[in-house]
């Protein structure tokens, strides 16, 4: 088997491991802060006038 293919043996390091999953983070905020602005703004123009705070 090539040096390529074969299976990985070094671990990575800590740093790695938390700048991935801060940039997970980041994109999940990016995505779903706007999404929740924007639900709401279709919700209110299929059905305007019956929302929960009157």
């Amino acid at each position: 088997m090539s040096t390529a293919l074969s299976e990985p043996v070094d671990r990575v390091g800590k740093g790695w491991a938390v700048s991935l999953s801060l940039a997970n983070v980041a994109l999940w905020v990016g995505w779903y802060g706007p999404l929740q602005i924007l639900l709401a703004r279709q919700a209110e123009d299929f059905a305007p006038g019956t929302g929960m705070s009157k």
